[in-house]
């Protein structure tokens, strides 16, 4: 336990740079395998596979085991304070994966912590609005399920856990509002305790994940929540009768049982390290991820082997990334991950800015959200007959320098990136980027056209609630018809690439409206569930708002435990 005290107090001084935590220096309230009770192997472990239906030597037996310590840690404690066995089992020698180094907002319908603000929620809304952006790609049950499933995760951190939450819309609206549809609503993203966040030393920026979850591992560690690290779940064991009853996992280089007497709860992350994956589920190749690197589709894997399905495989929570003007979509097993480089603060949103691929040709709202912009890479180019749109290319002026900051540019006017290119002419830029020259002296004429009016009909730049409220600073500095329009024309110019990529992958094990993991047959498979990462999220192609993606994590995570602590063990 000194370990773990003393990785929080260098947190709390503010000791790590967000470079050490993807360098995989983060210690998050963690321990090592071995430090808490119950980690190390039996001295009469099997070191030796079992076959499936024969019954192990057991190593540990507990009523629920976790595979992942993401969001669904929070309802792993759950049950371990409502009196069943967990364990935890963590793949890393850290605690808390990519929820941990995110910026630790959460997408929570049905708090209530918006009442006083913004009025309650009303289910029914809430459900429609789900529907609307999950474009069909998740099913009613799913999505009913994480509605009641965040208003049941609201309810128990924040009345009995203590959680202290506040509205994240306060003081920032706008990142509620990144699909401004019928049924969108303030309120919703929720973060913890500004004060016990921290200032990162070389970026500057407020990392409110690590923050969460020192809390809650400070808070688990109290109520003696068994957590393994170094612990990889490698293989699901089964009964003669094809009932889940424990997990395989590797500790040490030697086999670990764990017993299972209700079942396993699959929370391993996504696949977004496995370039196999990527490559054979995803639309298109990327040059990023925020994922930590143990997100290598572990729980997919697993599952497959009991006969499981997927679903969703090919979407994910889009981010891109600027990138050096010769780079490339990932060609490689690694995707870079540094954290400041992903498509987070959205300076292309100002206006005298354009967006074109290769060809110098537009191909989405430069103003959208950073979902909804990656999504603009997906589109195939029949006239090349190839991804034709998986290059972007930032176009920005002298008047855009003048006033706002490229990104990564420090946040100061002017400052030129090493990433960008420099030209006193649209077609010396051109040449430089590697960008058609033609194209686009035909595009920045149009575009310009659309400045003078304020109105961008061929993709509707500056028309929707996120648009104006995330280019209010634009308003307050020019007399524009439209704060998201204005005119590229004034030298000198500047370019940046701009590549796909992902804060984590979407899809995963198919499941019902328990996450219960289904197989090919639609069947369920006795005592195996998924959430997170691991599973189909009821978001379907969406994403609502600021923690959308650990706000669907946490809620579907605890749907799934509540299943799990009804299930009858097995002996």
């Amino acid at each position: 336990m000194k370990n773990v005290e003393k990785g929080k107090r260098a947190l709390a001084r503010g000791g790590m740079s967000r470079r050490a935590f993807l360098a995989g220096s983060l210690v998050a309230g963690a321990a090592t395998a071995g430090a808490l009770a119950g980690c190390a192997p039996s001295a009469g472990g099997s070191s030796s596979l079992v076959a499936q239906g024969e019954e192990p030597k057991w190593d540990k037996e507990v009523d629920i085991v976790v595979a992942g310590s993401g969001m669904s840690l929070f309802a792993a404690l759950k049950a371990h304070m409502d009196g069943d066995s967990v364990v935890v089992l963590e793949k890393r020698p850290f605690l808390g994966g990519t929820a941990a180094i995110s910026g630790g907002a959460v997408w929570v319908p049905m708090n209530t912590l918006q009442d006083d603000s913004y009025g309650p929620d009303d289910r029914d809304e809430v459900i429609s609005y789900v529907k609307r952006i999950a474009e069909g790609a998740a099913d009613d049950e799913l999505i009913e399920s994480f509605v009641d499933g965040s208003q049941a995760f609201f309810e128990w951190t924040n009345n009995e856990l203590g959680c202290p939450w506040f509205v994240h819309a306060d003081g920032a609206p706008v990142w509620d509002l990144y699909m401004p549809l019928e049924g969108s609503k303030m309120g919703r993203t929720l973060k913890i305790d500004r004060n016990l966040w921290r200032k990162d030393a070389e970026y500057g920026a407020q990392i409110g994940g690590e923050a969460l979850f020192n809390w809650l591992l400070e808070r688990a560690e109290q109520e003696g929540l068994d957590m393994m690290t170094n612990t990889e779940a490698a293989r699901l064991i089964t009964n003669s009768e094809g009932v889940v009853t424990g997990v395989e996992a590797s500790q040490n280089g030697k086999a670990y049982y764990v017993k299972a007497r209700k079942g396993v709860l699959l929370s391993t992350g996504g696949f977004d390290r496995d370039a196999g994956m990527r490559k054979a589920h995803l639309r298109m190749e990327l040059c990023s991820t925020a994922a930590v690197e143990a997100n290598t589709g572990d729980a997919i894997k697993m599952a497959l082997d009991l006969g499981a399905d997927l679903s969703q495989m090919q979407s994910v929570w889009g981010c891109a990334a600027w990138c050096p003007i010769d780079a490339t979509t990932a060609d490689s097993d690694e995707l870079q991950s540094d954290w400041h480089r992903f498509d987070i603060q959205c300076e292309r949103t100002n206006p005298h800015s354009l967006i074109v691929n290769q060809y110098g040709v537009r191909f989405v709202n430069e103003s959208a959200n950073y979902h909804t912009f990656n999504r603009g890479f997906e589109m195939w180019d029949a006239g090349a007959d190839h991804m034709g749109r998986s290059s972007g290319y930032l176009i920005v002026d002298g008047t855009f320098l003048q006033n706002y900051a490229l990104p990564l540019g420090g946040g100061v006017p002017g400052n030129i990136p090493e990433y960008a290119v420099q030209a006193d002419s649209l077609e010396e830029l051109a040449e430089k980027a590697g960008i058609d020259y033609a194209n686009l002296a035909w595009q920045v004429e149009q575009f310009n056209s659309f400045c003078e009016t304020g109105r961008d009909p061929q993709f509707h730049r500056g028309e929707n609630e996120w648009d104006l409220l995330k280019n209010s600073k634009a308003a307050e500095i020019e007399n524009l018809p439209n704060p998201c329009l204005g005119k590229v024309e004034t030298p000198p110019f500047v370019a940046m690439k701009v590549l796909p990529g992902a804060l984590g992958t979407k899809g995963g094990l198919r499941t019902n409206g328990s996450f219960q993991v289904l197989t090919r047959a639609g069947e369920p498979i006795p005592h195996l569930y998924a959430s997170g990462g691991a599973a189909n999220t009821p978001l379907g192609e969406g994403y609502p708002g600021a923690g959308g993606c650990l706000g669907s994590h946490a809620a579907t995570a605890f749907v799934a435990m509540a299943a799990l602590q009804s299930e009858e063990p097995v002996e």
